[in-house]
C-alpha cells in the first residue's frame, strides 16, 4: 500500500508539471518558428487504452530530454509508469524522425525497462507519430 501512494504521488506531481505546461497553448510549433518537436503531447494507448503523456525539451548540443508518463503500464502490472530518456533528431536522413532512448521505471516495484523508440512528426496536422498511437499537442514549447 505504501509503494502504491508513493506511485500515486510522484505521477500526481508529474501530472501536476504536465497540465502547468500544457496551459501555455495548443498552437502549433511550427507555426510559432520554433521547434515543431519540443511540447507536451498526449495519447491514447490502443493496446489498453490507458493515457500517455510525453514531455519533450530541448538540451545542450540538440539533444531532447523526454520524460513520459502513463497510467498503465503492462510492465508494471497494470501501475503507473515513467520514463525518462534522451532524443536526438535524424537529420542526416530525415528531418523530422525523432530517435528516443527511454528508461522506464515503475514506481511500485523498482522494475526498470530500456525502450528504443522512434516518432515521426507531421507539420501537416501537428502531431507525432510512433509508439502505435498518434500523439497530440497539449502544451507549447518547455
Amino acid at each position: 500500500m505504501k509503494r502504491f501512494i508513493i506511485a500515486a504521488l510522484v505521477v500526481g506531481v508529474i501530472t501536476g508539471l504536465f497540465l502547468g505546461v500544457t496551459s501555455a497553448g495548443r498552437a502549433g510549433a511550427s507555426a510559432m518558428g520554433k521547434d515543431p518537436l519540443k511540447g507536451a503531447w498526449e495519447a491514447i494507448d490502443p493496446s489498453d487504452n490507458s493515457h500517455m503523456q510525453l514531455m519533450i525539451g530541448g538540451g545542450p548540443g540538440g539533444t531532447y530530454h523526454v520524460t513520459w508518463v502513463e497510467d498503465y503500464w503492462t510492465g508494471c502490472g497494470g501501475e503507473p509508469g515513467i520514463g525518462i530518456g534522451t532524443g536526438s533528431m535524424d537529420g542526416a536522413n530525415d528531418e523530422t524522425l525523432l530517435h528516443i532512448d527511454l528508461l522506464l521505471r515503475c514506481p511500485t516495484t523498482n522494475q526498470t525497462f530500456e525502450f528504443d523508440l522512434a516518432f515521426t512528426y507531421s507539420e501537416a496536422d501537428d502531431t507525432l507519430s510512433g509508439s502505435g498511437a498518434i500523439w497530440h499537442r497539449v502544451g507549447a514549447d518547455i
